[in-house]
């Protein structure tokens, strides 16, 4: 009998965990953005723009 109240509890509990997992998930954003970097360019230094892919997760 208390085997099976243990596995009620433990399964309660996993899908408590897994709502809240879910949330963390659809909390990620990926986004794209330039950023900028210092190159030399014969004797200049210029800003040169990359690009840059980013995931930004909210804890």
């Amino acid at each position: 009998m208390y085997s099976v109240g243990a596995v009620i509890a433990g399964g309660v509990y996993l899908l408590y965990k897994g709502a809240k997992n879910k949330n963390k998930a659809s909390a990620a954003t990926v986004f794209i953005d330039t950023e900028k970097a210092r190159v030399l360019r014969g004797t200049a230094l210029r800003d040169q723009p990359f690009p840059v892919v980013g995931l930004r997760i909210r804890l």
